[in-house]
């Protein structure tokens, strides 16, 4: 889901200590080192993982030229990463060493691609209409996983005494992403229902805010949710903008994206310092020919 990539420390490195640069950096054994002797050992290392963030970095200057990404829109993007990876966020920071910033500009780089690609497209309003029949608002929510029915029906016996949701997630819950936040599902927009399941989706619709389900039964167990958000359904008119983008949104391919991409790069104006690098978006155009 999330673009890996190499330590930009180590990119960054790289690209100050430049390609032609004799200045010596250390001095072992009446040997000298230069900024280019490491410039070419960084290079020769981890070119492929270079390659792949000095086109992301450039892209993302591209692309910042012709779109915007509010602090909103990232945040909510962060969250919803944090939310989809649950404990194994720091890991992921750790495995990649990177941080929350950096990690926040890979984020900032897939919505720009996707309105890049969103800006080529046309939706009729009758779409739109038609969307919104069907379209349901964000709502939070937070659930209990167990493996079955007998000890999810102890968890809601528990619950109904009183016990708090948050302590029996972390005691009984098997969903490892969850249940250490307390079952917390996060903010569930439309676009991203998909990833549960039929009953789970229904149970959701139905519920009031604090309500709390019977057992519900899905390829991974028995679940017990509850919905502590959920925003009211507004006009058509006075949300059309958010309908609109979504609409888009959930009729985009990777091919468009990937065209979209392509148009940025050939209407950008880039100029290359280093030879090693003049050919660093020509994987994007291969993949787009594979042919050639």
């Amino acid at each position: 889901m999330y673009k890996r990539t190499v330590s930009l420390g180590i990119v960054s490195l790289l690209l100050l200590s430049g390609c032609n640069n004799q200045e010596v950096i250390v001095e072992a054994e009446n040997t000298l080192i230069t900024e280019e002797d490491l410039y070419n050992q960084l290079l020769n290392n981890y070119r492929p993982q270079v390659e792949q963030a000095l086109r992301d970095l450039t892209l993302l200057h591209i692309l910042e030229q012709n779109y915007d990404v509010s602090s909103e829109e990232l945040q909510l993007e962060l969250e919803n990463a944090k939310e989809a990876l649950g404990s194994q966020y720091e890991e992921y920071l750790n495995e990649y060493q990177i941080n929350e910033e950096q990690f926040k500009e890979q984020l900032a780089l897939q919505v720009l691609q996707r309105k890049a690609a969103i800006s080529t497209l046309e939706a009729t309003e009758k779409d739109l209409q038609d969307f919104y029949t069907t379209w349901t608002p964000a709502i939070n929510a937070r659930h209990i996983l167990v493996s079955d029915k007998e000890t999810a029906k102890k968890v809601l016996d528990e619950l109904q005494s009183g016990t708090a949701f948050k302590d029996l997630a972390e005691t009984y819950s098997i969903d490892s992403l969850t249940a250490s936040n307390g079952g917390n599902l996060g903010t569930i927009s439309y676009l991203e229902r998909d990833a549960f399941s039929a009953e789970i989706l229904q149970a959701m619709d139905e519920l009031q805010v604090n309500e709390i389900s019977q057992p519900i039964e899905s390829p991974y167990g028995f679940h017990i949710v509850e919905i502590t958000e959920k925003e009211e359904k507004k006009p058509l008119d006075e949300i059309k903008d958010e309908i609109t983008y979504t609409y888009l949104t959930s009729t985009l391919t990777s091919e468009q994206i990937q065209q979209a991409v392509l148009k940025e790069i050939e209407e950008a104006s880039i100029s290359y310092k280093s030879e090693a690098f003049e050919d660093l978006f020509l994987p994007y155009f291969e993949a787009d020919n594979p042919s050639q």
